[in-house]
């Protein structure tokens, strides 16, 4: 319920703002950026596919596209950066991945896993450019991440520190 909620008062905004400070935060950014609350708000049908039960490969490809897809091409139009079809795969291996890495229920996790193995295989490594690096980062975690084995990884290891900066300098 408290999804939907929140995904409704997204949709609504900027012209609706409920008496929720963060509410208002949002409706703030959207007015800058000139995008719609509803393209937000839609995000949240990722997360209703993994309520389905059991979850199977068809509510895991909607929760990456919903969730992953969405954000990485929403966030490349605020960026300056729209039009770039690579951008979806990358959206969903990172929700993938991100959900195989926290969820702790291990068949959901390999599940998610697998499948961003699937969609890595197809996808091309290329250098992303300088506006769109924040989103790279990302990226580029959720594809280390999905080739180790399943085990909570500390966020501010050295290691995934090191691979940020690197990729934030080379693209890479």
């Amino acid at each position: 319920m408290r999804l939907l909620w929140w995904r409704e008062a997204v949709a609504r905004l900027p012209e609706d703002i409920p008496a929720e400070p963060l509410l208002a935060d949002i409706a703030k950014a959207l007015a800058e950026t000139g995008l719609e609350g509803a393209r937000w708000g839609a995000m949240a049908e990722g997360w209703h596919a993994l309520l389905q039960a059991p979850v199977g490969d068809a509510e895991l490809n909607r929760f990456a596209k919903e969730r992953g897809a969405r954000l990485f091409s929403l966030s490349a139009e605020i960026l300056g950066e729209p039009d770039r079809d690579w951008l979806d795969r990358e959206g969903e291996i990172w929700a993938l991945a991100d959900l195989a890495t926290r969820t702790s229920d291990k068949a959901l996790s390999e599940k998610a896993r697998s499948l961003a193995r699937d969609k890595l295989a197809l996808a091309i490594k290329r250098r992303w450019p300088p506006a769109l690096r924040s989103l790279g980062a990302l990226a580029a975690l959720a594809r280390r991440d999905v080739g180790r084995p399943i085990a909570r990884h500390r966020q501010t290891s050295p290691l995934r520190i090191a691979r940020m900066v690197w990729h934030r300098l080379s693209g890479w």
